[in-house]
């Protein structure tokens, strides 16, 4: 039962997050298509720049996150309850979802920013979103083999109150 609805609930987190990841960027396309009309640049030159460097430094952060995120859940993925792994596994594989969304709704933002200009940076912002979800969500095997595994401390975390000495 346990192995059926892990695997049950990955197929269905992963399959609704990979669809809102690659779904989002393509309704943001539909948009930056009906953007070009007539896309007027809100700002230009050096601060507009800057504005993209931030955007990627954001989507970076945003990577690596969600790395560190799922390394400190599979480390304490078995001390989990097992009825309540299924729904953790899901809960976290849509927020991964949504986290990867977040970097396509910086690609339109930096469209209407930049206007035309920065069509080019703005479709790369939503192409990174399906393949950040697709390269740093772990699979299902991962998920099996946290499930059996004694749990790992995290840095600075006890998983088990110190014993007294007798």
């Amino acid at each position: 039962m346990g192995e059926a609805s892990l695997r049950r609930a990955f197929w269905q987190g992963y399959g609704t997050g990979l669809a809102v990841a690659v779904a989002w960027p393509l309704l943001l396309q539909v948009a930056l298509l009906a953007w070009l009309k007539a896309p007027l640049p809100m700002i230009q030159g050096e601060v507009l720049q800057q504005i993209g460097y931030a955007f990627t430094g954001l989507t970076l952060l945003g990577s690596v996150l969600l790395v560190l995120r799922f390394r400190a859940l599979r480390g304490t993925f078995s001390t989990t309850p097992e009825p309540l792994r299924p729904g953790r596994l899901r809960g976290e594989l849509l927020l991964a979802a949504g986290l990867c969304a977040g970097t396509a709704l910086l690609g339109l933002l930096y469209l209407v920013l930049g206007g035309s200009s920065t069509l080019r940076h703005a479709r790369g912002f939503l192409l990174i979103a399906p393949l950040q979800f697709l390269g740093l969500v772990p699979r299902l095997g991962t998920w099996r083999a946290a499930a059996r595994t004694s749990p790992r401390p995290l840095p600075g975390t006890i998983l088990e109150p110190p014993q007294e000495a007798p």
